[in-house]
């Protein structure tokens, strides 16, 4: 079994770079999550499925993909408009080999909220292997 979660954004990435979660939540079996870069690497081929739960900033926009090496497997733009920063999840499915990388990516106007004191409205990145190759 292959699991992975972590929350919490280091720093806000600039348009085109991942985001970069460096709070381990949970893990099972071997970790293909780097914390210092925000990219997961496959550890062995596979089908994978990604979750990323992300909030923003009131009347502010949030523009994110889940990307395999730099190309999109499911792209979302949210505007906060007038409410009190709202949150939203993505899930993608990836057939990787291994070797192939998935993160978190800043397409642009990345204006996130991640709040750890309150227990509530955390960025998390998740992956899970569903079927080895």
């Amino acid at each position: 079994m292959l699991f992975f979660s972590y929350r919490g954004v280091s720093s806000k990435p600039s348009a085109g770079h991942p985001f970069v979660f460096n709070v381990k939540t949970a893990q099972r079996g071997a970790n293909g999550y780097d914390a210092s870069t925000g990219k997961f690497t496959a550890p062995v081929a596979g089908l994978y499925m990604f979750t990323v739960n992300a909030c923003l900033l009131t009347s502010k926009y949030l523009n994110i993909e889940i990307v395999r090496d730099d190309y999109p497997l499911v792209a979302s733009s949210h505007n906060g408009g007038t409410g009190f920063n709202p949150c939203f999840s993505l899930q993608a499915f990836a057939d990787l080999a291994s070797g192939q990388q998935v993160w978190v990516k800043c397409a642009s106007a990345c204006e996130f909220y991640h709040d750890d004191k309150a227990n509530y409205r955390w960025m998390q990145f998740s992956g899970a292997l569903l079927n080895k190759s």
